[in-house]
């Protein structure tokens, strides 16, 4: 499905109507939504019958916006309208899917605005776990930056616009192309981003892979939004990944020791290999039977002490049910907070406090890094732009390839140019790794910050310092001593 959302400031004459062709047999639309038209009656009629792919449409009061869609392909029904916005219910006929799609064009007024704001808010209430997108013309920015010349944005009118959309349960959907999406087009140059896409949490799990793409404005002062919603595409068999939340499980260490403790013969680099190996997979194996995917788990508990309740109403007094209904209280409680820990550690939202429940907000978040981290268009150095998924994973590959096996011709100027050290110096420098320094340094990195290749992050290592230890003080040492990481050149402490 793709969409466009323009504000194309008067769609009465002949160039604007021939510019809006063009692009829809460019880009192939199946939604329209069209702020500031300025149609009539009559000229809505007539642009209706140039549309030849458009056989529905909706114009609201003084041509402000105008929507347009195909009915073999979608139903639409118009839920609410105002001067700022029309609301509509929309049920794609392919898929059977549905969504909700709200267009606005905000009023030049701030206190119209703070009207708009109110009603999307109150349009949140209403929406349900559906897919939820607002897009238009806002008439205001989100950040500061997001403007260049002119009055600097008002902060006070930011603020009130962005607790809008943080209310709502609203993120900007991922955008490429143009980053201004006005422009006065007058010698006392200003441009900004007043025209966005919003999606709620729902839309972007039904599309992950959707983005806007802001074109160049042409004839018009603002940019065209191209809305591309595509659907899933398998992305093979994901990593393995370490989950703080496996720590409180009563199992976790002996699992970990029982596979730490795998006889492994060869060299010391060859034999910590092989241990963070089975460890990870012994911790696939278990992490599979013991929680599976974590929102089945929760659900289950979560039934599980539904249905002891309802038992407990028509025996109140039944010492068994009272006891049962305790445990299973205690296990809802230790899933939800095995959930927070994950999403806490997917959404990377480190700096919040331990403490209530912020599920949502995790959810929301790892919903936010999916959107922004995932790469759907590519610029190529000829300017064309590449949108396939398969095209665009295998000329990364390429050009990373390329980058780092090619010679750099970088040349190492003569050391002795910047000085000497002293004995002092030198004789620190030479001095064996002690245990306690390794020590220090695992401990001082942080946590959970970005794994390594093997999937283990740093908390790992610290939880399991006495394991780890080990296998990695004669390693270590012995990398230092000899000045190689090559297993044949390492010479290692004997203890």
């Amino acid at each position: 499905m793709n969409c466009l959302f323009w504000n194309i400031r008067g769609l009465m004459g002949g160039e604007k109507q021939l510019e809006l062709s063009q692009f829809l047999r460019a880009h192939k639309a199946s939604f329209i939504s069209l702020q500031e038209t300025k149609l009539t009656a009559a000229g809505h009629s007539g642009l209706k019958r140039k549309l030849i792919h458009y056989d529905s449409s909706f114009l609201s009061s003084a041509g402000r916006i105008c929507l347009f869609w195909n009915s073999e392909l979608f139903e639409v029904k118009i839920l609410h309208h105002s001067s700022q916005y029309v609301h509509c219910h929309i049920l794609c006929k392919i898929s059977q899917r549905s969504f909700f799609i709200t267009s606005v064009y905000a009023s030049n007024n701030y206190l119209e605005r703070l009207c708009l704001w109110c009603s999307l808010l109150e349009i949140s209430k209403s929406i349900s776990l559906l897919p939820w997108l607002v897009g238009g013309d806002f008439n205001e920015v989100r950040y500061s930056h997001e403007k260049v010349g002119g009055r600097p944005a008002h902060v006070r009118r930011l603020r009130k616009f962005n607790e809008c959309i943080s209310k709502s349960l609203l993120i900007d959907l991922k955008a490429t192309g143009h980053t201004y999406s006005w422009s006065n087009h007058q010698a006392d140059h200003i441009m900004s981003r007043l025209d966005r896409i919003l999606v709620n949490s729902a839309f972007v799990n039904d599309f992950p892979l959707s983005m806007v793409n802001y074109l160049a404005s042409g004839i018009s002062d603002h940019s065209p939004m191209h809305v591309i919603c595509e659907p899933v595409i398998p992305s093979g068999p994901k990593p393995f990944k370490y989950f703080e939340m496996w720590e409180a499980h009563p199992s976790f260490k002996s699992t970990v020791e029982s596979a730490w403790a795998t006889e492994v013969v060869g060299n010391p680099i060859y034999c910590l290999v092989k241990k963070i190996a089975a460890t990870k997979f012994a911790l696939k194996q278990w992490n599979k039977a013991t929680f599976g995917p974590i929102q089945h788990l929760l659900r289950r508990s979560r039934e599980n002490l539904a249905e002891i309740q309802a038992r407990l109403q028509l025996h109140p007094m039944d010492q068994n049910l009272i006891t049962e209904e305790q445990l299973a209280r205690a296990q809802y409680k230790w899933d939800l907070q095995q959930e927070e820990s994950f999403l806490r550690q997917k959404s990377r939202q480190l700096w919040l406090s331990c403490g209530d429940s912020n599920t949502r907000f995790f959810y929301d978040s790892l919903n936010s890094r999916t959107t922004v981290n995932t790469i759907r268009c590519l610029q190529l150095p000829d300017g064309e732009e590449m949108t396939d998924p398969v095209s665009i994973k295998e000329h990364i590959v390429e050009y990373f390839s390329n980058l780092l096996n090619r010679d750099s011709g970088c040349t190492v100027p003569p050391l002795r140019s910047y000085g000497t050290i002293s004995d002092l110096e030198n004789q620190s420098l030479l001095a064996p790794i002690s245990p306690e320094e390794i020590r220090k340094a695992t401990f001082s990195l942080k946590p959970l910050s970005s794994p390594g290749p093997d999937g283990f992050p740093a908390r790992f290592f610290q939880f399991f310092w006495a394991l780890w230890k080990l296998s990695s003080t004669s390693l270590i040492q012995g990398i230092f001593s000899s000045r190689s990481a090559t297993p044949s050149s390492l010479s290692f402490p004997s203890h």
